[in-house]
């Protein structure tokens, strides 16, 4: 995963320089490398294929940089839901915002290839999604415990137990 992490760092930098078919192997190597450390589903992969596709949107494909842009989202997405409960609110929206930088990629260059726009509003409203049931599911939280004082004991309990669980997902990668 260092090593990863240094091949992204060359590759953003060969990227600024221009040298493109050479940020493009860096990349695809930090990917691979990510995806077999990290598993297919975590969030640092998702990363690599977003570094990727600005790659490949330089090189001039933008259609596999749009697949590429597609699965890091949809991967970030489920990311989020699968960590969201071990992660406080400030971790959550941080994780959010990266993923909007994803999802405006997918949406400038979605929309320079002429996609459908109901494929494009299917991610922007996922996206939405994710932030307003977090935020309706706090509310009704907020009105069970002023209801129930002692619902707030109960929900402590399951918050702690959500985020072992969360934990030890994100520790096998299997989520």
């Amino acid at each position: 995963p260092d090593f990863a992490g240094s091949l992204t760092t060359l590759g953003s930098l060969q990227f600024r320089r221009r040298q493109l078919a050479e940020a493009g192997k860096s990349m695809t190597r930090a990917a691979d490398i990510y995806r077999e450390s990290h598993g297919p589903r975590s969030y640092r992969y998702a990363t690599a294929l977003a570094n990727r596709a600005l790659i490949l949107d330089a090189t001039g494909d933008p259609r596999q940089a749009f697949s590429l842009l597609q699965e890091a989202v949809a991967i970030t997405h489920k990311d989020l839901q699968a960590t969201a409960a071990a992660q406080s609110e400030r971790e959550q929206l941080a994780t959010v915002a990266a993923q909007r930088g994803f999802l405006d990629h997918l949406l400038s260059l979605g929309s320079r290839l002429k996609s459908p726009p109901d494929e494009l509003y299917a991610s922007v409203l996922q996206w939405k999604g994710m932030v307003f049931l977090r935020q309706q599911k706090r509310r009704e939280r907020r009105q069970m415990i002023a209801l129930n004082p002692a619902a707030a004991r109960l929900f402590r309990e399951l918050d702690d137990v959500v985020r072992q669980i969360a934990r030890v997902a994100g520790a096998t990668n299997d989520f």
